[in-house]
C-alpha cells in the first residue's frame, strides 16, 4: 500500500523499529535539542518518552520483542542500553570508553 504518516509528535523523528508483533514502534525523537527513545503504540497513536539519557540512537527491539537495545552518550564515547519494552526495567551494558553504535539481537532470543 500507500505510506503513511503515522506521527506529528516531536521535532523530528528517526530511526524506527516496529515490534514483532506490530503493536507498537520505538524511534528517535527528538525535542527542543534532545533525543530520547520514543515508543508509539500503532493502533492508538499514543506516544510515550521512554528514556532520559543523553543521545540516544539506533533503538533495536529483540525478537521476542521484551527488551529494546540501544546506544547513547557517556563521557566521550557512547554505551549500550536495555530498557524494557514496557519501560520498567533499564540497564547499560558494561563498556569502556568506546564508540558503540547499531546494537543487533541474536536471532535466537
Amino acid at each position: 500500500g500507500e505510506a503513511q504518516r503515522i506521527s506529528w509528535e516531536g521535532q523530528q523523528n528517526q530511526n524506527a523499529c516496529v515490534s514483532p508483533d506490530g503493536q507498537f514502534l520505538v524511534m528517535v525523537g527528538t525535542q527542543n535539542g534532545e533525543q530520547h527513545l520514543v515508543r508509539l503504540d500503532l493502533k492508538t497513536h499514543e506516544t510515550r518518552v521512554m528514556t532520559d539519557t543523553l543521545l540516544d540512537e539506533t533503538p533495536t527491539i529483540a525478537p521476542n520483542g521484551s527488551m529494546i537495545m540501544y546506544s547513547s552518550a557517556q563521557g566521550t564515547g557512547s554505551v549500550l542500553r536495555l530498557i524494557s519494552a514496557d519501560g520498567r526495567f533499564r540497564a547499560m551494558l558494561p563498556a569502556d570508553d568506546a564508540q558503540l553504535s547499531s546494537p543487533a539481537w541474536s536471532p535466537y532470543l
